[in-house]
């Protein structure tokens, strides 16, 4: 039997010449104790958490607006959670909204209070007012008067000089 170098069929496992494992051969290494496979884990893993970061920062901005701080976490997360921040900058603040509507309130019930507190007594009998002298309507208003005509000419159409 002819066989070329290049073509040689390993020995089955075990039959080494010499016995033991051959110089050349590296151990075989399990997916998660390999380095290429650990470096690409990590880097996942990085990205991941910059991810989670930006998305929680995005996240306690929208809980500090009166927003669901989960549901702008997730949002966060599976989205792009600087567009996210942009996209809270222009929403309305709904923690002052609230705040707001609290103190208009407040302020409608001490308004009722007060004029329940300061009800004027019973009316009683006043005297009639003398009466004023009324001055006549005026026979045109401004709003009757007729518009001017416009100046052949305004500052606008002057050349700028410099």
């Amino acid at each position: 039997m002819i066989v070329l170098a290049w073509q040689q069929v390993p020995p089955p496992r075990g039959q080494f010449p010499g016995g033991g494992m051959p110089q050349h051969a590296a151990p075989q290494l399990e997916w998660w104790e390999n380095p290429a496979i650990f470096a690409l884990l990590l880097l996942v893993a990085l990205y991941l958490l910059f991810f989670a970061l930006f998305s929680t920062i995005t996240a306690v901005q929208a809980k500090r607006r009166g927003y669901s701080f989960v549901a702008w976490l997730f949002a966060g997360i599976l989205g792009n959670p600087i567009f996210l921040l942009v996209l809270l900058g222009v929403m309305p603040d709904f923690r002052r909204r609230r705040l707001r509507q609290k103190e208009a309130d407040d302020l409608r019930r001490r308004l009722r209070r007060r004029r329940q507190d300061a009800e004027p007594p019973a009316p009683q009998a006043k005297e009639a007012a003398p009466a004023r002298a009324v001055r006549p309507a005026r026979e045109r208003s401004l709003g009757d008067e007729s518009t001017r005509d416009l100046p052949e000419r305004s500052l606008g159409d002057d050349e700028t000089r410099l």
